[in-house]
C-alpha cells in the first residue's frame, strides 16, 4: 500500500521567524512537521484501507530523500515508521556540504525577507507578513543555484535546528553520532552521475583557466585541491564531465555516504547502492544523472522501450524495495544478487550493490573522492 504526502516548501514551510514560538507556532520546519502528521494520520487510518500501522516505510529521492533523513533524526518521528530508505541525498551535512541553519543564523535573512515584502518597520510583522500576495512571497524567494552562476533572488528557506522542543534538538550528524536516532533499517544510495542534471543550463568551462575559475567560484581556497583530485585528464579533456562529477560528488554521492557511514555506525542495519543505467534521453548529456532511478524502483523504466536489462533491473528495484519494506532486508528469493550491508571500516572500505544488468558489488566505491569531501564537510562543521 502505497501513501504520497504533500508538504510546504521555501518560505511557506522553512519559515524560521523568531516570533512564532510566541504565538505557539513551529520555530521553522514547517513543512517536515506537515510530513511527521502525514504520518500520524497513517498510524491512526492506514488499517482501514488494509494497510498495517506497526510497519511502515518512508523512502523520498533528492529533497525527499534529505526529509527521510531528517524524519530519521528527529525524536517526535519515532515509532512513526520502521523502514527508511534515502534515493540520493542525506542529511548529515546541509545542501550546501556543511551545518544546517540555527534560528540565529536564519535570523538576518528572516528580517531582511521581511523588509524586502515591505514589513520591516510594521507595527504588527505578522500581520504585514501574511498579508502578502504569494506572488511577492515567491518573488522573494531564493531558489537553489544549480549551475554555479550565483543566486537570482535574494532569500533561501530551509532546514533548522530548532532546539530541545523543536523537530530537531541538534544538527543531525550530532544525533547521528550519539546514536540518537531513529533505530530502523535504513537504505540509501546515489546515481552515477549525480551532477549532469544540475550542468544543463551553466556555462561549462572550455579551458583550464576557465575550469580552475569554476571550481574557484564554487568552493574558493580549496579549489586547487578540488582540482588535484579532479584533473580533467581524469575524464579525457572532457570539462563538463569533470564539473559534473565534482557537483555531484562533493553533494549528493559524499554526502549520502557521509549519512551511511554514521547510520552504520550508530548500529543501523545499511544497505548502500549505486544506480548505473543512462537516461534514454539525450544519454550522451544526462548519463546516469540525479533522479534517474525513480521510474525503475517503480518497476517501469522511463523509456521510449526498455531493453530487457534495464527492465530487469527495473523488476529488481522493485522487488528489492518491496522486500525491504516487508522485512528491512532487500534480499530474497528471486534476487539477482545477494546485497551485502555497509559495513564501513577505519579505512573507509565498504560495499554497495551496483544496479545495473551486472549487479556487481563495488568495494570502496570513490573512497577517495569522498574522503576528501568529508574533510571538507568537517572542516565546514567546525566554523
Amino acid at each position: 500500500m502505497l501513501v504520497t504526502v504533500d508538504y510546504r516548501l521555501g518560505p511557506l514551510g522553512f519559515f524560521a521567524h523568531p516570533g512564532l514560538p510566541g504565538e505557539g507556532s513551529p520555530l521553522g520546519n514547517q513543512g517536515l512537521l506537515d510530513q511527521r502528521r502525514s504520518l500520524e494520520w497513517v498510524r491512526d487510518n492506514i488499517e482501514k484501507f488494509g494497510g498495517d500501522p506497526g510497519n511502515v516505510t518512508i523512502f523520498g529521492e533528492s529533497a525527499g530523500s534529505a526529509d527521510v533523513c531528517y524524519q530519521v533524526a528527529s525524536p517526535g518521528s519515532r515509532g512513526l515508521f520502521h523502514r527508511a530508505i534515502s534515493e540520493s541525498g542525506g542529511c548529515t551535512v546541509s545542501v550546501s556540504g556543511g551545518k544546517d541553519a540555527t534560528p540565529a543564523s536564519a535570523a538576518s535573512e528572516i528580517a531582511a525577507f521581511a523588509k524586502a515584502l515591505g514589513c520591516g518597520t510594521a507595527t504588527d510583522e505578522f500581520a504585514c507578513l501574511r498579508a502578502a500576495s504569494i506572488d511577492d512571497i515567491m518573488k522573494n524567494a531564493e531558489q537553489p543555484d544549480l549551475t554555479g552562476g550565483g543566486a537570482t533572488p535574494s532569500f533561501r528557506f530551509s532546514v533548522v535546528v530548532d532546539g530541545a522542543n523543536g523537530f530537531l534538538p541538534d544538527f543531525p550528524r550530532t544525533l547521528f553520532d550519539k546514536g540518537d536516532i531513529a533505530h530502523v533499517p535504513y537504505l540509501l544510495g546515489s546515481n552515477m552521475d549525480e551532477g549532469t542534471l544540475f550542468l544543463l543550463q551553466a556555462t561549462i568551462p572550455t579551458s583550464d583557466a576557465e575550469y580552475l575559475a569554476a571550481l574557484t567560484s564554487r568552493f574558493g581556497s580549496i579549489a586547487d585541491q578540488v582540482l588535484a583530485l579532479y584533473p580533467v585528464s581524469k575524464f579525457n579533456g572532457d570539462y563538463r564531465a569533470a564539473l559534473a562529477r565534482v557537483v555531484g560528488d562533493s553533494g549528493l554521492v559524499c554526502g549520502t555516504h557521509d549519512t551511511a557511514r554514521r547510520a552504520a555506525k550508530a548500529g543501523l542495519d545499511v544497505f548502500m547502492y549505486n544506480f548505473n543505467i543512462p537516461w534514454a534521453i539525450a544519454p550522451d548529456v544526462m548519463h546516469v544523472s540525479h533522479a534517474s532511478e525513480m521510474s525503475h524502483v517503480f518497476g517501469n523504466p522511463y523509456l521510449p522501450s526498455p531493453d530487457p536489462g534495464s527492465q530487469a533491473v527495473g523488476d529488481a528495484m522493485n522487488a528489492y524495495w518491496a522486500r525491504f519494506a516487508a522485512t528491512g532486508d532487500p534480499n530474497g528469493d528471486g534476487a539477482p544478487a545477494t546485497w551485502p550491508k555497509f559495513t564501513p571500516d577505519a579505512n573507509d572500505d565498504d560495499e554497495r550493490l551496483q544496479l545495473d544488468p551486472g549487479f556487481e558489488l563495488l568495494k570502496s566505491f570513490r573512497k577517495a573522492e569522498c574522503t576528501f569531501w568529508r574533510g571538507v564537510y568537517d572542516a565546514a562543521f567546525a566554523n
